[in-house]
């Protein structure tokens, strides 16, 4: 530090200065780490109580199988998951094509903080296409040096523990940072995805692991580009269609349930809220008018 006495007193004249709070991610340490290759028999079924660290699994090649929350995964190269700690699951190899894959376990006050800043989380536990050949070098600088456990490799493996969580969260907060035009294709992604699956039953949990986006990202991005939560836009798009089925001479039951609503009483109240009438005054009021 430069310094220059004036007047009796001492001021200071750094080049640069900054306060800085990096208490955020801070108190992360690894507690396990390994690799997976070449064992198309690989398969876990966790059934305990609780885990009591995370785990994160990186897909470098092959498929494997990831089943939690009633829901199963197929991974690939440049996947990332995270095991749930408190709820029952498997993942296997597939036999044909067996997935090798680096797994590390993180605990530590900051962790928590840092899956929700990347979009990890029991309710979205996959996140795509996070490949990048720098990821992988890092794993392997990892294996390395948890082959000595000196005192002083304990910081090189922390160092690089940091490094690697620093460059997962780059690729996947890329998605945050993309372009008004990236922002405009994510957006026509999602709503031509609801079009084309509007029979079926969707909730923002599967439009996230459908694009593996964060549910609170998705929810402000496309309202900020349409003016609508993609499931708002979903409900107006399925009471549109039944409208035309209405018209057309269909039952409001046959209406409903053509259009992805299998709750005719919530059909009816939705209907009657956004159309102004319910479904059979609709309906009735359609036939009415001459042609």
């Amino acid at each position: 530090m430069k310094q220059k006495q004036r007047k009796n007193r001492i001021v200071d004249i750094d080049t640069y200065s900054t306060d800085l709070s990096t208490v955020r991610y801070s108190g992360i340490f690894i507690t396990k780490f390994g690799l997976m290759k070449d064992n198309p028999k690989q398969y876990y079924n966790y059934m305990q109580d609780e885990r009591h660290d995370y785990c994160l699994q990186y897909v470098i090649s092959g498929e494997g199988f990831f089943f939690t929350n009633n829901t199963l995964f197929t991974v690939k190269k440049g996947d990332i998951f995270l095991l749930p700690r408190q709820s029952e699951h498997y993942y296997k190899a597939n036999p044909k094509n067996p997935y090798d894959y680096y797994w590390i376990h993180f605990n530590g006050s900051g962790i928590e903080e840092y899956l929700s800043y990347i979009g990890l989380s029991d309710e979205n536990p996959v996140i795509r296409n996070v490949y990048d050949e720098k990821i992988v070098e890092l794993f392997g600088d990892l294996m390395d040096a948890t082959k000595n456990k000196t005192n002083l490799n304990q910081l090189l493996i922390l160092s690089l523990g940091y490094e690697l969580l620093y460059k997962i969260a780059s690729k996947t907060k890329t998605r945050e940072t993309a372009t008004g035009d990236q922002h405009e294709q994510i957006c026509n992604d999602i709503t031509n995805y609801l079009i084309e699956n509007y029979k079926q039953p969707i909730e923002l949990d599967d439009i996230a692991k459908k694009f593996s986006l964060d549910k609170r990202y998705i929810i402000r991005l496309y309202k900020k580009k349409t003016g609508f939560t993609p499931i708002r836009f979903l409900i107006n798009y399925r009471l549109e269609y039944a409208c035309i089925l209405l018209k057309q001479g269909y039952q409001v039951n046959e209406a409903a349930y053509a259009c992805g609503f299998n709750d005719i009483p919530n059909f009816n109240v939705r209907f009657k809220k956004i159309i102004g009438a319910t479904p059979s005054e609709f309906r009735k009021n359609a036939a009415a008018k001459p042609e």
